[in-house]
């Protein structure tokens, strides 16, 4: 598939390669800690303007070959890329949303927790099976696949370079990045905005922290069903 995009917007922002080698794999059923699969490199674009993600590249250097879904390369791993477009003219991915999603009939939804929001494991455990892994790129790509239901960061700590990517591949499939603080407190879904720093070479990194929390899901209305009921009571 080849595409040509011309953006028309004023300004946009390409957010860094990042990388991280956290121990984190998943397969299609659990999610589990191991090696080199969980390096990811996250490349994204934002409008100036409005602060809306634009595209996203998710790349993983290193995947299993039994993992991979691509043919085998080799004996040692495969590499693999996801993008997404999210243009008001124009949403697209290479990544194929599922023809029978089962994990929507379980009876506890899957939810990638970060490490600093550890309340919110026993707050929706009546709804939510939690998982525990490490780096903010393989927690989103998690929720993009579809191997959890949604990645949930109540704490903030995160930053514009490890959300952007994944935020507009989860948009180009229908899904949201939403700020977790105005969830809870005001009941709003607003998508997570992103700008560019006041200074170039970057001096302060909090300019590009998002702290208010976030949700990252793909198949929204069932996520915030759940987690709304839990967090009422």
């Amino acid at each position: 598939m080849h595409l040509s995009i011309m953006l028309t917007v004023e300004g946009a922002e390409l957010q860094g390669v990042v990388a991280t080698n956290d121990n984190v794999d998943f397969d299609n059923s659990v999610i589990i800690k191991s090696g080199l699969p969980c390096v990811t490199c996250l490349v994204g674009a934002f409008d100036l303007l409005t602060g809306n993600p634009l595209l996203g590249v998710v790349a993983q250097p290193f995947v299993k070959p039994h993992r991979s879904y691509r043919p085998k390369i080799n004996s040692c791993f495969n590499s693999e890329l996801f993008w997404g477009i999210n243009l008001s003219a124009l949403k697209a991915t290479n990544i194929i949303p599922p023809l029978d999603d089962t994990r929507s009939t379980c009876s506890k939804l899957t939810a990638v927790v970060s490490s600093s929001s550890q309340w919110l494991v026993e707050k929706t455990s009546p709804e939510f099976e939690a998982s525990w892994t490490s780096g903010a790129g393989y927690k989103c790509l998690s929720a993009i696949l579809g191997l959890s239901h949604c990645y949930l960061n109540a704490s903030g700590g995160t930053y514009f370079w490890d959300l952007c990517g994944p935020h507009a591949i989860l948009a180009a499939l229908g899904g949201q990045m939403i700020s977790f603080k105005q969830l809870i407190e005001e009941g709003k879904q607003e998508s997570l905005k992103y700008r560019a720093p006041s200074h170039f070479p970057l001096e302060d990194i909090s300019e590009c922290s998002v702290k208010d929390g976030f949700v990252a899901m793909r198949c929204s209305d069932l996520v915030l069903q759940k987690l709304k009921t839990c967090l009422s009571s």
